[in-house]
């Protein structure tokens, strides 16, 4: 419960101390609705970090597409049109039956597939969308209406995300404490995954690397500066590093810190006599990547 007061009260620093980013386009954005009609362009939200776009067209024709291919239709990139029909609240879409109930900010749409039922919102403007959704609030896509020109969203002490395309990343020494899933790397590799962090410097300034900070986030060498006392459950979890230093500053370290679902042969440096050392003594299973110095 504590956890869910703090975060509500960040959300709220967000909304009332930043600029209303994004917000401008509910009202900007040029309107396509037609009352009682589906022509037009309408904007759905998966809950899952995209936006999708689907344009029904006065010909018959609809088609759907990610929000980031939007207006790309080229020769080397073709967008597929379906055939659909609309009776009153009654509608025909790429030979299904679906029913259409029209709303203030659009209409919802419920499909009939032969396996069930596909329900979707359709919002005339995109921030309808997004802020009709639960999940939107603690999804990158609102995190990055915050973002300074550095790509930091950080709110009283705590680095709640960290956008960036840089493989050597130091945390900034006004952070205290570190949210889940900080990182959100923008820049790909060759086969389209996410670029894995090279080396993180953590600062003797973050007193916190919160719960899940960095899991499933890709890192090869992790520096933990001293000063550093608390390592949230699954802090580090499949995070698959080749390296991690744990100075003799941190007296706390959570469940499933370290831990990787595949396994993993990093090397965990540690100091002697510190807490950590005594922590790893409960965890048999980490023993070949310690390495205790002095």
């Amino acid at each position: 419960m504590k956890k869910l007061l703090v975060l509500a009260g960040l959300m709220i620093m967000l909304l009332t101390g930043c600029a209303t980013a994004g917000k401008g386009e509910t009202t900007t954005e040029p309107s396509s609705k037609t009352p009682n009609s589906v022509v037009g362009k309408w904007y759905v939200y998966d809950g899952y970090e995209m936006v999708s776009i689907w344009e029904f067209q006065k010909n018959g024709k609809y088609y759907l597409v990610d929000e980031k291919n939007y207006g790309k239709e080229s020769d080397s990139f073709q967008i597929s049109r379906y055939p659909y029909t609309v009776d009153g609240n009654n509608m025909v879409i790429d030979g299904f039956n679906a029913t259409v109930e029209y709303t203030d900010y659009g209409f919802n749409l419920t499909i009939q597939y032969p396996k069930g039922e596909a329900h979707y919102q359709m919002y005339e403007y995109r921030q309808q969308a997004l802020e009709a959704s639960e999940g939107y609030w603690t999804s990158e896509l609102f995190y990055a209406e915050y973002k300074d020109k550095k790509g930091f969203v950080i709110v009283d002490g705590v680095l709640m995300k960290y956008f960036t395309k840089k493989t050597k990343i130091e945390i900034p020494d006004n952070v205290t404490e570190i949210g889940p899933g900080a990182i959100v790397m923008e820049a790909e590799d060759k086969d389209g995954y996410p670029k894995t962090i090279e080396k993180l410097t953590i600062p003797g300034t973050v007193k916190k690397i919160g719960m899940s900070a960095f899991n499933e986030t890709s890192l090869r060498k992790i520096i933990i500066k001293d000063g550093v006392e608390e390592i949230g459950d699954y802090a580090f979890a499949d995070s698959y590093f080749d390296e991690i230093h744990i100075p003799a500053s941190v007296k706390s370290i959570g469940e499933f810190a370290f831990e990787c679902s595949e396994g993993n042969s990093g090397k965990i440096y540690i100091k002697k006599g510190s807490y950590a050392e005594e922590y790893f003594k409960e965890y048999p299973e980490y023993e070949r990547q310690l390495v205790v110095e002095d």
